[in-house]
C-alpha cells in the first residue's frame, strides 16, 4: 500500500503539472517538506517507544526483586524507598507516553492539514503570477489534491 501511495501521490502532482503548468513546482516542494516531516515524527514516535520499552522493563524487574525480596524489604523497612523509586519510574513512563502521543497526535495533523497547505500553497502561486485559472482546471486541480492528501493518509 505505501508504494501504490508514492505512485499515486507522484502522479496526481505530474497530472496537476499538466493541468496548470509551472504552478504546480512549489507543490513538489511542500510535498517533499510534508513527506519529511512525516518521517521525522515517525523517527521520534519510534524512539519514544523504544524509551517507554526500556522503562517499563525496569519498572517490571523492579517489582520483581521487590516481591521476590519481600521479607528482606520489610525487615529493614525500605518500603518507602522502593515505592519513591517504582513511583520514579512510572512517572518517567507516562511522561513518555505522553510525548509519544503528542507526535502521533503532531504527525496525524500534518496529514489532515497537508490538502489544505497544498491547496494553499498552489492556488496562492498561480493566481499570484498568473490572474486567472479556468473553473474546470480549478476542480480538477483541487479533487488530485485530494487525492495527495489521502495517499499521505496511508503512508
Amino acid at each position: 500500500p505505501a508504494l501504490m501511495s508514492i505512485v499515486d501521490i507522484a502522479a496526481c502532482i505530474i497530472w496537476i503539472g499538466w493541468v496548470i503548468g509551472w504552478a504546480a513546482g512549489p507543490l513538489v516542494g511542500a510535498t517533499i517538506l510534508v513527506f519529511i516531516f512525516q518521517v521525522f515524527c515517525g523517527q521520534l514516535v519510534s524512539g519514544n517507544k523504544i524509551q517507554v520499552a526500556g522503562i517499563t522493563d525496569s519498572r517490571l524487574r523492579s517489582l520483581t526483586e521487590f516481591l521476590s525480596g519481600i521479607q528482606v524489604v520489610k525487615f529493614y523497612a525500605w518500603e518507602i524507598n522502593v515505592r519513591k523509586m517504582i513511583g520514579a519510574l512510572r512517572t518517567r513512563e507516562a511522561q513518555l507516553y505522553v510525548e509519544g502521543n503528542i507526535w502521533k497526535l503532531v504527525s496525524l495533523s500534518s496529514v489532515f492539514f497537508a490538502g489544505g497547505i497544498f491547496s494553499v500553497v498552489v492556488f496562492a502561486v498561480k493566481l499570484t503570477y498568473d490572474s486567472e485559472m479556468a473553473a474546470a482546471d480549478t476542480f480538477v486541480t483541487m479533487t488530485l489534491i485530494a487525492f495527495i492528501s489521502r495517499g499521505f493518509a496511508m503512508l
